[in-house]
């Protein structure tokens, strides 16, 4: 087993972080979970408004966990597992009633989540749960987290509003026909298929192939290790490492 040492996810001693004193007495010292928001809030005497999407990209991609990749039955796991995670620690929040939050299951960092483009949740957008919350007046839902499923599946009005798990096809009819076509034969072996790959972008590209290499290399090539597990982010509750084989 390869262990993943705390230092991984950030917490570097030398950095010398801020940490809260009463978030410390809270957790009794643990500087780790002074750092982290999913458990540094319960220190936080001042009510807070999160808005938050449930498969966060940037936070994944911190995690080990690439979206642009296709994606192996482990990353599906993990996602789920995700996505589990996510809405615990939102239910957790949701037991103080000061705090409110809008988390749609959406596939996005932040940039489905402003005023005109949001998703709404049980029909209620994010301003009127904001304006709701901030000025107490109980005109609509101010906690609201959508558990459509276990995978990104909040409906949004475009794409935009709500990016959803991509086609895990990555080689149409036409892109795979031309494949063998320019690089007959390569089929599986690795960095001479690559090269092939690579040489041909163009035409292949015409011919319906992605335009990103790695969906490519990976399904034709079998050159990009799509199995690798998540040596970063351990979801399990209280882990600070993670173990992977």
């Amino acid at each position: 087993n390869i262990t993943t040492p705390v230092t991984h996810l950030g917490f570097i001693s030398e950095w010398a972080p801020y940490t809260s004193p009463r978030c410390l007495s809270l957790f009794g010292g643990d500087m780790s979970k002074c750092t982290d928001a999913s458990y540094a809030w319960q220190a936080v005497r001042t009510p807070l408004f999160i808005r938050e999407n449930q498969f966060d990209t940037a936070k994944l991609a911190n995690c080990g966990l690439d979206m642009r990749r296709v994606l192996s039955a482990t990353d599906y796991s993990y996602l789920k597992q995700w996505g589990t995670w996510v809405r615990q620690v939102l239910s957790e929040i949701g037991a103080r009633p000061e705090h409110g939050f809008f988390s749609p299951s959406c596939l996005e960092h932040g940039g489905n989540l402003g005023w005109s483009v949001a998703p709404a949740i049980k029909n209620v957008s994010m301003r009127a749960a904001l304006s709701a919350w901030f000025f107490e007046t109980g005109a609509a839902a101010t906690q609201l987290v959508d558990e459509c499923g276990e995978l990104p599946c909040t409906v949004g009005q475009t794409e935009r509003a709500c990016p959803h798990l991509p086609s895990q096809d990555p080689l149409p009819a036409s892109c795979q026909a031309r494949l063998e076509q320019l690089c007959p034969g390569l089929e599986g072996e690795g960095d001479i298929c690559d090269e092939c790959v690579e040489r041909h972008a163009g035409g292949l590209i015409a011919h319906g192939c992605p335009k990103r290499g790695p969906p490519v290399l990976s399904a034709y090539c079998g050159s990009l290790d799509t199995t690798i597990g998540h040596v970063v982010c351990d979801l399990n509750d209280g882990a600070r490492e993670r173990h992977s084989k």
